[in-house]
């Protein structure tokens, strides 16, 4: 696993950390608490390419096994559901997004809104907050999104969530495909920069966010 770029964002609740990485997914040291994938609607064959086939051969976790009993599911304009992992798997829940009609960048946008609703089952249910969120470029893989496509409604549902989330204080992208993750790390150069330019023109002495390359 290769950091590839990161950078923190101010919230009223303190600074919370935007992270992109180079690497396999599967190979995350256990314990964080949320994992995206895609997939075609209805869709959960484990092909060799996707990540639903890594977790699938690499953990034993089958996507198509969870789809058949979630928390949670949303569908029509925006299509995700919500299913509680295995305890043998690595993360406590995965969040599947799947083409709606709104349209992928729709979609996408509005897939962190499953963060929320989990914030606040857990809360509920008396259970440990979710902190650590880990996703790919969710449709870039056998969907065949064009990378750049997907990456500003991304990293724009990721930035909305770090600032507005009572517990969440991580989102690590990870990208198998050195080149998608060199994207998003350019992506977030762009971002940063504009955000030290508007601290800079509101007259303040020195920027909140820093970025690691």
């Amino acid at each position: 696993m290769v950091r590839i770029n990161g950078f923190d964002v101010p919230t009223k609740s303190g600074y919370r950390s935007f992270e992109v990485w180079c690497g396999d997914i599967t190979s995350i040291e256990p314990g964080y608490d949320v994992l995206f994938v895609s997939a075609f609607p209805g869709d959960y064959t484990p092909t060799p390419t996707s990540l639903i086939g890594a977790l699938h051969h690499k953990l034993s976790v089958s996507v198509e096994a969870l789809s058949k009993s979630p928390m949670l599911k949303v569908s029509g304009a925006l299509r995700y559901w919500i299913a509680r992992a295995p305890e043998a798997a690595p993360f406590r829940f995965l969040v599947c997004v799947e083409r709606g009609d709104a349209g992928h960048s729709a979609t996408l946008r509005a897939a962190f809104q499953a963060v929320s609703l989990l914030e606040m089952e857990t809360s509920r249910e008396g259970e440990p907050g979710i902190e650590h969120v880990v996703l790919p470029l969710l449709g870039s893989g056998d969907q065949r999104l064009e990378p750049r496509s997907v990456i500003e409604p991304l990293q724009e549902g990721a930035q909305r969530l770090l600032e507005t989330s009572p517990t969440v204080d991580r989102i690590q992208f990870v990208e198998y495909d050195r080149n998608k993750a060199s994207q998003l790390g350019a992506a977030l150069n762009d971002v940063l920069d504009r955000q030290v330019l508007v601290l800079a023109n509101d007259g303040l002495a020195s920027p909140t966010c820093s970025a690691v390359v």
